[in-house]
């Protein structure tokens, strides 16, 4: 629900988009026209559901244009979760690509959710690919968005897809990123546990994003320094590389200080 409550907001937020071939007045078809003239209520909200779903598979970006700029804002209301959560399985890359277009930095949390609902309902093969080639300002985030998707749905599943990703060292701290965040807000004990199969490097960057999660941290007795250094105990480094590790700031979710 949560999900749907945040595609609800893209779509309410989203400006016009100029189609090629599209005209001002977007044709609707009959089913949906038909749908449009039934008596609110649940057997409209279903009818809109199904024939909204088949209009997206064959005109995706000119149903994302009519809702958010030529139904009502009450219709927009149900429609919007409809629009994108039909899109997403059919053509996630063409949702990402659209949001990318119509909005720029800093405002990419639209595209943090699609990536979310996308990686957990649409296929994450899918949106991997879309990710490793994703402009360079989104990709971190973008491949973070996955990560933390998959972690929701399936923990153990989002890591071992972390650990067997192939690609550039940044692309796989971003995996890495996404996954250990959201299991440290779920199982901080698990999470730790998942540190000690990482590669040195990706190890010492996964402590840091643990550290900066430590309020999650069921098991912690206290928030100060000796807590830390306690857990820090049982991860395969050196004093010198746990003082350091202690000391590194949080890193960010769009990869602005990770290298």
């Amino acid at each position: 629900m949560k999900n749907l409550i945040f595609f609800l907001m893209i779509v309410l937020v989203c400006a016009p988009l100029s189609i090629a071939g599209t005209s001002e007045t977007t044709k609707i078809p009959e089913a949906v026209e038909k749908d449009l003239q039934m008596s609110k209520g649940p057997e409209q909200n279903k009818a809109l559901t199904k024939d909204i779903a088949d209009w997206v598979k064959k005109e995706p970006l000119v149903v994302l244009s009519w809702a958010s700029r030529e139904a009502s804002k009450e219709l927009s209301n149900f429609i919007g979760p409809q629009v994108l959560r039909a899109l997403v399985p059919v053509n996630g890359e063409v949702a990402a690509d659209w949001l990318i277009k119509n909005f720029g930095p800093p405002d990419y949390w639209r595209l943090h959710q699609l990536l979310l609902y996308w990686s957990q309902f649409g296929g994450h093969p899918e949106a991997v690919v879309w990710c490793l080639k994703a402009p360079a300002e989104v990709r971190y985030m973008s491949i973070f968005s996955v990560g933390d998707g998959l972690c929701r749905k399936n923990p153990p599943a989002a890591a071992d897809w972390a650990l067997k990703l192939k690609a550039e060292k940044r692309d796989r701290l971003a995996a890495v990123h996404g996954v250990i965040l959201m299991w440290a807000r779920g199982d901080f004990a698990k999470a730790t546990e998942w540190i000690k199969n990482l590669e040195p490097a990706e190890a010492k960057f996964a402590t840091v994003v643990m550290l900066s999660e430590w309020k999650n941290n069921k098991e912690a007795k206290g928030n100060d320094v000796t807590a830390k250094k306690k857990w820090l105990e049982q991860l395969p480094f050196s004093d010198t590389e746990k003082e350091e590790l202690l000391k590194s700031p949080p890193f960010d979710t769009y990869g602005r200080n990770v290298k």
